[in-house]
């Protein structure tokens, strides 16, 4: 039993334990990167129709954020600027996957806060080393 908050905390930054939000419009995309992420001890949430990304942040608490680009709603780098306009949201890691490879969108989701980005089709071994070295660098 943990009693002591800190010794909470350092346990929920540890890899088995850090949360995960997906927002991805693709169901099966979701539902993949979910199972695999949940077999390797992450918490997952994931959330389908991009209006519903920041409530279901500011809900879950997550440690990092998986983002999607092309949304039919609402589309990655405005949400990103949503949630990194948020002081509650703000330091979280968003990583940016699509299948779109253009420079000009990339620098756009780096310039509206994005801290990686990763290109579809996704390896899940190269997925899942950036998130461990995103979920690791919070640790510090």
């Amino acid at each position: 039993m943990i009693t002591d908050k800190s010794q909470s905390e350092e346990l929920r930054y540890n890899k088995l334990m850090a949360k995960i939000l997906i927002v991805d419009d693709d169901i099966n995309t979701t539902w993949l990167i979910d199972n695999i992420f949940s077999k390797e001890g992450y918490e997952i949430h994931t959330v389908n129709i991009s209006a519903n990304a920041m409530s279901e942040a500011l809900v879950f608490k997550p440690d990092l954020i998986l983002l999607d680009l092309m949304m039919p709603d609402t589309d990655g780098i405005a949400i990103c600027k949503i949630i990194k306009a948020n002081s509650e949201l703000s330091h979280i890691p968003i990583l940016m996957f699509s299948a779109v490879g253009d420079v000009k969108r990339k620098v756009e989701a780096f310039n509206a806060g994005v801290r990686d980005f990763i290109t579809k089709p996704v390896h899940v071994e190269e997925l899942k080393s950036r998130i461990k070295t995103w979920v690791n660098a919070q640790e510090s």
